[in-house]
């Protein structure tokens, strides 16, 4: 639950006003987890510091950079993987989970 508390709290975060922020689940195989915003997204050339702890894209913006990565933590502790793609406008965070 943690994962998906930190991630919504991002896409808000990150979002402008009025956003929509959708929220998924597929239970094919693997259980994935889908969050994907309308916002500005984040380049694929930023997505390795997005990742990092304390990786801030923008120092203006609230937070302190943690977020992705503990949310990318906590996926792989339960043997998991979290990726960021396009959403083509946003971004998509995908979370992988073994059943």
């Amino acid at each position: 639950m943690q994962i998906l508390l930190n991630l919504v709290e991002n896409a808000i975060r990150h979002t402008p006003a009025g956003s929509r922020i959708t929220i998924g689940v597929e239970a094919r195989g693997d259980a994935s987890v889908l969050i994907v915003d309308d916002g500005p997204g984040i380049p694929a050339d930023a997505r390795a510091l997005a990742l990092r702890r304390f990786g801030r894209l923008d120092s203006d913006e609230g937070g302190h950079g943690l977020g992705l990565p503990l949310a990318q933590s906590i996926a792989r502790l339960h043997g998991g993987t979290l990726m960021l793609e396009d959403a083509g406008p946003g971004l998509q965070v995908v979370v992988v989970l073994p059943r």
